[in-house]
């Protein structure tokens, strides 16, 4: 079995993910981007093939609203890791705008489901319950439009 790594286990901070069969020639990347709400972890990927597994190690914090990156635990990072970071960092502000609108869109369908939930599906309790935060969200959405769409068009 030289060369495949079988069923190893991914662990970082209690997260187990296994990895099937991964063949030599399928190369890991060195760094691993846990990509959250408003912040990226960094993990630097060691493999041990002697032991047939990999770790990832905590190595950085991606802070991407104010666009800065800290480093994790007193952990030392090398030109690579500093490279690898900052080369993430540009490529997913360059894909920024295309995430944004796929989420868009996402968004336009769930509203249509709900619109379709409500109408046939929900019970009265559930269209009690639900009514008045979904009404409130959907106001606040439609006045950011608004404003959004007002001051696109008188410039």
């Amino acid at each position: 079995m030289a060369g495949v790594l079988a069923h190893a286990t991914l662990s970082t901070n209690g997260l187990l993910v296994k990895v099937m069969s991964m063949k030599a020639d399928e190369r890991l990347p060195n760094h691993y981007f846990r990509i959250g709400v408003s912040e990226v972890i960094v993990h630097r990927i060691v493999t041990d093939e002697r032991l047939n597994r990999l770790n990832m190690v905590r190595i950085a914090t991606i802070n991407m609203n104010l666009q800065f990156w800290n480093v994790d635990g007193g952990m030392v990072l090398d030109d690579a890791d500093e490279a690898a970071i900052n080369d993430w960092i540009t490529k997913r502000r360059g894909m920024a705008g295309i995430i944004d609108e796929h989420n868009v869109r996402q968004i336009i369908e769930k509203m249509n489901s709900t619109a379709d939930w409500f109408e046939n599906m929900a019970g009265k309790e559930e269209v009690l319950s639900t009514s008045q935060p979904l009404l409130l969200a959907i106001y606040d959405l439609r006045s950011v439009i608004v404003k959004r769409k007002a001051d696109a068009l008188s410039s």
